[in-house]
């Protein structure tokens, strides 16, 4: 259910973007962010960071996006969420703290230098997809 949460802002802005233009369609995807948070924060009882994150940063730059009527501040979002991320488990993997255990360890049963190895590859995979995002953007 987190799951469908997390995705369920992404598919309305989509459908909103096809139905609307991009600037309702970011003032919607900001609404729904804010909504899905609210509900994960309410099922689970707990503070869900890579949630709150996107919500946060979503809000900000919808905000943006809709006060200055420009969208650009909507589509470099998901860059600078994805540095954010890659920095943070890259930065983790060099203090020898494996942040992707924390995340998954429910669902892997691994030792700490493979959760290490994968705390790494997420935060190079986080930094590829953001470099992606630019490019697709721009052209």
């Amino acid at each position: 259910m987190k799951q469908a949460l997390e995705f369920f802002p992404l598919i309305v802005f989509f459908v909103a973007y096809q139905l609307t233009d991009i600037i309702t369609a970011t003032i919607i995807l900001t609404i729904t962010s804010f909504i899905s948070f609210g509900t994960i924060l309410f099922y689970s009882k707990k503070i869900v960071y890579m949630p709150l994150i996107s919500a946060l940063l979503v809000g900000v730059f919808g905000f943006l996006t809709w006060y200055l009527d420009n969208p650009i501040f909507i589509k470099i979002k998901p860059t600078i969420l994805n540095i954010l991320f890659g920095l943070i488990l890259i930065t983790a993997y060099f203090c020898k703290k494996p942040l992707i255990k924390l995340i998954l360890e429910q669902a892997f049963k691994m030792d700490d230098h493979n959760w290490l190895v994968l705390t790494l590859r997420w935060g190079l995979f986080f930094l590829f997809i953001a470099l992606i995002n630019e490019i697709v953007w721009r052209n």
